[in-house]
């Protein structure tokens, strides 16, 4: 009886090992690359008196095949002053202490979303219109396949502003970039 219940053990242990360590979550790293334009909005959701940009993007996993989807977001960054290599400012997000505010919706060709959560951003932006950035930030949820999924995500942009208003802060350009995302699908 005691082997029986080893064995039994043996194969418990086995199954568990072979699903990661989690008897139904599945796990998955995505990397891609992503290119859109921005534009100023009206919106101040922090109240700091510099008005959120909303994103668009093409989003391109890089895998076995391509396979794209679409994004659409909304940051509200805190500006901080220049610095030597930064010119025209740094510009972050920090949702730990409450700095800035960012969001963003991934939507797939089968009408499937996921839902992120800007936790830090730091975008040096230059004299010559010119910007990076780098962000992390959580997967909040989705949609249909997606529905429940939790992780997290690292992207780095460049891009520039084709239009800038230095007298309102407000403008429109593109950027491209590239990310990585850790899902945890239940």
């Amino acid at each position: 009886m005691q082997n029986h219940n080893t064995f039994l053990s043996l194969i418990a242990i086995g199954l568990l090992l072979l699903n990661g360590g989690s008897a139904n979550a599945k796990e998955r790293t995505i990397s891609g690359s992503f290119s859109g334009t921005f534009a100023t909005t009206d919106i101040d959701v922090n109240a700091d008196g510099f008005s959120a940009d909303l994103s668009t993007a093409r989003m391109a996993e890089h895998g076995k095949t391509i396979r794209y989807r679409q994004f659409q977001g909304l940051a509200d960054a805190v500006p901080t002053s220049p610095t030597a290599e930064c010119g025209a400012g740094v510009f972050i997000i920090d949702d730990q202490s409450g700095q800035g505010y960012g969001h963003a919706t991934e939507t797939y060709a089968d009408g499937d979303q996921v839902y992120n959560k800007v936790s830090h951003r730091t975008a040096c932006a230059k004299q010559d219109g010119t910007f990076s950035i780098k962000e992390t930030g959580v997967v909040v949820g989705g949609t249909g396949g997606f529905y429940g999924v939790t992780g997290t995500y690292e992207s780095e942009t460049v891009g520039f502003y084709q239009v800038f208003d230095p007298a309102t802060f407000k403008g429109f350009g593109s950027f491209s970039g590239k990310f990585t995302e850790h899902l945890v699908l239940p």
